[in-house]
């Protein structure tokens, strides 16, 4: 990512997947809500965390208002 001289010298918003090397960079950072509802399902279905579903939803539900 240095070698292609792009995020080094950003000073926007970068939208992820939270992957951890791009958290050096002193951009602002947003992720990527596609990313975040295969996670929270990802928890719901391997540990059984009734809180991601409901947080998966309410995210949905929040996109849903906002067009």
């Amino acid at each position: 990512m240095d070698a292609m001289g792009i995020l080094p010298e950003f000073n926007g918003t970068v939208v992820h997947d939270f992957w951890k090397p791009y958290f050096k960079y002193s951009c602002d950072h947003s992720l990527c809500n596609s990313h975040l509802t295969r996670e929270l399902t990802g928890i719901y279905e391997n540990y059984s965390q009734p809180w991601s579903n409901d947080m998966k939803d309410l995210l949905l539900e929040i996109k849903s208002c906002c067009g």
